[in-house]
């Protein structure tokens, strides 16, 4: 699963050629889905209005007059708006080609640095205004409940070059501009409710017509090409997931390759050890472990089990126990503490009970993107 979303670290290509996000085909049917809506919503005036409702507004005189009239205009307003749109999109394709927008490496990690060439033709000539590029990163939060969904944005960050002259020799307009990746950013993430999307637009100014508007999804690993200290801004105190009343339950780590207590890199092993103390026997089937990412805030809470161990197989005695641990962790994600979105990992210990309620124990860690070294042909 994790793989899915975030893919193992390729050797970035060179002058790599994004696709639009979205397409002038997705603006057209919108335009006609929106026309067709508005024709409903008046036309359910006339249809709904009983003929006794018509002949009353006629003997209001001037404002039933008014009011009917409004009716019949609203009738033409739809398609007249969908018509003028659709003809201001023809024109501006008449005198610009498709937008293609260059980038020095894809995909991209945290920390790299990359230029972008974006343009098109301009077909004949005319007064162009500035041409921008902007590098936006932004968090996605869907709340669903039942049939219902929201979809709430936040910019966590942005970065923007603008061109004032983008014309080349009346031919070509283009906008050249370097951006670079904070490495303490957090990398994309493609979750169900959850998402951190890092888009590039490139957009024209164009008087008298509509603008240039495009708009690129760019994908950014979980990898740093830097060492920033990652903030670790939430508490990683343990909690009882279900209390075990035939003793204690206890999760104890090792410290990794940060030197930190529960902090790890992305890729790294973690070991320890669960430690459970039992006042009496327990006739359970034998203890789990479990390593959980889950998200919470405003979109839809997710959680996803990337690894799972069965420790112990058993019943338990009374005494001490300590069973050791490895865990491997995934490529990704790594932890995360936004405004909309906050994104945790922890371990879990579990109990493994017949006929019972699983009594259980949870670590929380904070893990990062781990660091690699930037080469000379990885920065452009």
């Amino acid at each position: 699963m994790s793989r899915t979303f975030f893919p193992a670290i390729r050797s970035p290509e060179q002058e790599v050629v994004l696709q639009p996000r979205r397409r002038l085909r997705n603006l057209v049917i919108g335009l006609v889905v929106a026309a067709i809506l508005w024709e409903a919503i008046v036309l359910s005036f006339f249809f709904l209005a009983q003929p006794s409702f018509v002949k009353d507004l006629m003997n209001e005189g001037v404002f039933g007059y008014l009011f009917l009239g409004g009716l019949a205009f609203g009738l033409i307003v739809g398609p007249l708006v969908f018509v003028v749109l659709l003809i201001r999109i023809g024109l501006l394709a008449r005198v610009f080609g498709p937008a293609r927008v260059v980038v020095s490496a894809h995909p991209l990690r945290l920390g790299d640095t990359f230029r972008v060439v974006a343009g098109q033709a301009l077909k004949r000539d005319m007064r162009v205004g500035p041409a921008t590029l902007k590098l936006v990163a932004q968090e996605v939060a869907v709340w669903r409940r039942g049939t219902r969904s929201k979809v709430e944005t936040h910019t966590v960050f942005e970065q923007q070059h603008t061109d004032p002259n983008p014309v080349v020799d009346g031919q070509v307009v283009r906008a050249v501009g370097e951006f670079q990746i904070p490495a303490d950013a957090m990398h994309s993430l493609t979750g169900d409710n959850n998402r951190i999307e890092w888009l590039l637009s490139y957009s024209v100014e164009v008087p008298a017509y509509p603008d240039v508007s495009e708009e690129f999804l760019l994908e950014v690993l979980p990898v740093r090409t830097s060492k920033v200290p990652l903030p670790v801004n939430q508490p990683l105190t343990p909690r009882v997931l279900r209390e075990f009343g035939q003793g204690t339950l206890a999760i104890n780590l090792r410290e990794g390759k940060l030197g930190q207590a529960q902090c790890y890199e992305l890729g790294e092993t973690i070991t320890g050890e669960v430690e459970l103390t039992a006042a009496e026997a327990v006739p359970c089937r034998g203890v789990r472990l479990e390593l959980v990412w889950q998200t919470r805030g405003k979109g839809t809470a997710e959680a996803h089990t990337v690894w799972q161990d069965q420790v112990h197989q058993g019943p338990l005695v009374p005494g001490t126990h300590r069973f050791r641990f490895s865990v491997p962790l995934p490529e990704g994600p790594a932890s995360y503490d936004g405004e909309l979105i906050h994104l945790g990992w922890e371990l879990r210990a579990w109990v493994d009970l017949s006929l019972r309620r699983d009594p259980g124990s949870a670590l929380p860690i904070w893990v990062v993107p781990p660091t690699v070294a930037a080469t000379a042909d990885q920065t452009p």
